[in-house]
């Protein structure tokens, strides 16, 4: 194996006597080697520099880490906010939650990634139709009596139909999520995504004006099996009402198609309609958008007030910064980039551009506009400072355990005519026109690997949000509060949150990398040798 240090490693002190002692092989006519003589001074500089290039060599940034690890088939695995479904309750009528609205438990914060309409429909009953005999359930939809049901009965057998009934149906096109708790659930192996359907085929149907018609079903339980939710999209048909015995009312329903359970799934509860949010807290944040001149916004952070708006008035261009237009600040007949911001309503505003007005407006390309909002803490610290062109140039986050996916800086630059152009720069990505820099997740820092022709940039935030990690994933039974829905609403998670962890550092893929080289693999069978050979990339 080739050493990792190809050159002799020499101290600066060595290199300098070395260097000087060289200096009679090449000349007589040089015998003063004090440092006032000119030829010293050149020679220490030298010797500065050949130790500086020995110490990169020695030393490779980040980026390099991070590719020869993807070369050996080695990424970092990513930090993920902890997911959750949320239930509320108490809803009377149908209401809608706008993109980025924050709930909180405790000190811990989380989100939706989109607005969400919650509908006013609820589970009123649950029946299964077992040998020709319907059986009510509709008492696991009551969270204060927990007993176990075999709901399919003892002997799952084809032809069983369980029901779903509501007392309004939901718009045609839209999904409605429920939770399923199931008993002995800690005696079954964990399955993967692969494994679907393993001991039964269920139908789904929903009762239409034309009869029972099929439905679209992400079944997140493998037919009732595990704890999970259950992702419904209401077909396009009209929902009509579907009556039959002791049931009545609009119904969703699964009918087994073939059967093969080893032991029959036993239920402990069924939530209602339930809404997914992701555990973070998002500090600042910038929206794209495709249209130039007259945007509609809805995010629940417009109400914080602190706006950035910028524009590309040409397709290439970097962006530029406008002001919202003030008639007493700037004057009837004021020309320059503006715009104007209209309210809508909580966590809504117009933004227009007028060319004819003000003499800019943004161009018709893609993502011609961005808008930047900050919470109140972040319009304090948004300056993180200049860029000044020296490898591995690090700048510190005013925070730790950045949220990778959602991050971005806003480089700002002189136009040369006096004024600045902007720029919006994602985080890990070599690219020869941009300033490349690696973030540090969990330290809260940037290393620029790549300065580019962004030397004496100033850099801003552009996208931030924190997360905790894995202890997001709370455990089930928690209320949610926030500050911004009707108080006659209450919000609780019917399962434990999942999926919640911090980045994986370059270190530890190095240790992992170091750990699977040195764990012994035994190959018995051609097919052994085959499996170890694939996993060489």
């Amino acid at each position: 194996m080739l050493s990792p240090r190809l050159m002799p490693q020499k101290t600066y002190d060595e290199l300098m006597n070395e260097n000087i002692g060289k200096i009679p092989i090449y000349t007589d006519e040089w015998t003063n080697y004090n440092p006032s003589d000119p030829g010293i001074t050149i020679l220490e500089n030298l010797s500065g520099a050949q130790i500086i290039q020995q110490n990169a060599m020695d030393e490779p940034n980040e980026g390099v880490k991070a590719k020869l690890l993807k070369l050996l088939g080695y990424t970092p695995a990513k930090g993920k906010g902890a997911r959750v479904y949320i239930e509320p309750h108490g809803v009377a009528e149908r209401f809608t939650i706008l993109a980025d609205q924050k709930f909180r438990v405790g000190d811990m914060c989380y989100e939706t990634n989109r607005q969400i309409e919650i509908p006013d429909s609820r589970i009123t009953g649950i029946y299964g139709c077992i040998d020709g005999e319907y059986k009510d359930f509709s008492y696991l939809i009551d969270n204060s009596i927990i007993i176990p049901t075999e709901i399919l009965g003892k002997v799952p057998k084809k032809g069983t139909q369980i029901y779903f009934v509501f007392d309004k149906p939901l718009k045609p096109g839209e999904q409605g999520i429920i939770h399923m708790e199931v008993s002995d659930n800690d005696r079954r192996n964990p399955f993967d995504e692969s494994q679907k359907n393993l001991f039964a085929d269920f139908k789904w149907e929903c009762f239409c004006d034309e009869g029972f018609v099929p439905m679209e079903v992400d079944d997140g339980t493998n037919n009732f099996l595990v704890d999970g939710e259950i992702i419904f999209t209401q077909p396009k048909q009209t929902a009509a009402v579907y009556e039959d015995g002791n049931i009545k009312g609009y119904v969703w329903r699964a009918v087994i198609e073939a059967s093969s359970y080893d032991t029959a799934p036993s239920v402990r509860h069924i939530s209602n309609f339930l809404f997914q949010v992701i555990q973070k807290d998002t500090l600042a944040i910038t929206h794209s958008f495709q249209k130039s001149t007259d945007i509609y916004m809805q995010c629940n952070m417009l109400e914080d007030g602190y706006i950035g708006v910028f524009a590309k008035e040409q397709k290439g261009s970097s962006y530029r910064k406008y002001e919202e237009y003030n008639e007493i600040t700037y004057g009837s007949n004021a020309k320059g980039r503006f715009y104007r911001k209209i309210e809508a309503g909580y966590g809504r505003a117009r933004f227009e551009f007028d060319k004819e007005a003000f003499g800019y407006e943004p161009a018709n390309i893609k993502n011609p506009v961005k808008i930047v909002i900050y919470n109140e803490e972040m319009m304090k610290k948004y300056y993180l400072g200049d860029v000044y062109g020296y490898d591995n140039q690090e700048i510190y986050l005013p925070v730790n355990h950045v949220v990778t996916e959602t991050f971005c800086i806003i480089a700002r630059r002189p136009d040369g005519e006096g004024g600045f152009i902007y720029d919006f720069l994602k985080p890990n990505k070599l690219d020869e026109k941009k300033m490349s820099y690696y973030l540090y997740e969990n330290e809260g820092k940037i290393v620029i690997l790549d300065a580019g022709d962004y030397v004496g940039a100033s850099l801003y935030l552009g996208s931030l949000a924190v997360m905790n990690g894995e202890d997001g994933n709370i455990r089930k039974g928690n209320t949610f509060y926030s500050n911004d829905i009707r108080t006659a609403i209450s919000f609780t998670n019917p399962a434990n949150g999942e999926g919640g962890r911090f980045s994986e550092s370059l270190e530890q893929v190095r240790r992992r990398f170091i750990d699977d080289v040195n764990t012994p693999n035994t190959a018995v069978t051609a097919q052994d040798y085959i499996s170890l050979a694939n996993m060489i990339p």
